[in-house]
C-alpha cells in the first residue's frame, strides 16, 4: 500500500474526527449561537490541506472546465449541508454523550 495515501487517509481522519469534537465543544459549552459562520475554519483548513498535499504532490489537481465544475455543484451543496445538519445534531447532543463514543472508539 502507498505510505502517503495511508498517511494522507490519516491526515483527514484526524483532522475530521477534530472538527467534530470541537463543533460540539463550541455549540454546546461556549454557547455560540452562529453554526454557519464558525464553520468557514473547517472549509479554509479543508482547502490549506489540499494545497499542502498538492504541493507535496500526494493529490493531483488539473484544469477543470466549466461543465466538470457545474457537475459537482450538487456534491458541493450536499457537503454544506452535511457540515450544518452535523453542527445542529451536535448542539443537542448532551456534552456526557460525545465523551461516551470518544472513549468507545478508543477501546479495542
Amino acid at each position: 500500500m502507498n505510505v502517503a495515501r495511508v498517511i494522507l487517509a490519516l491526515v483527514f481522519c484526524t483532522f475530521f474526527t477534530a472538527s467534530y469534537f470541537t463543533n460540539k465543544y463550541v455549540l454546546s459549552v461556549l454557547k455560540f449561537t452562529f453554526p454557519t459562520i464558525f464553520q468557514g475554519w473547517q472549509t479554509s483548513t479543508g482547502a490549506l490541506l489540499l494545497l499542502v498535499t498538492w504541493k507535496l504532490g500526494w493529490v493531483e489537481i488539473n484544469a477543470f472546465s466549466r461543465s466538470a465544475v457545474f457537475s459537482q455543484l450538487p456534491g458541493c451543496f450536499l457537503f454544506i449541508g452535511n457540515i450544518y445538519a452535523g453542527s445542529k445534531a451536535l448542539s443537542l447532543l448532551v456534552s456526557l454523550t460525545i465523551l461516551i463514543f470518544g472513549e468507545l472508539t478508543k477501546m479495542k
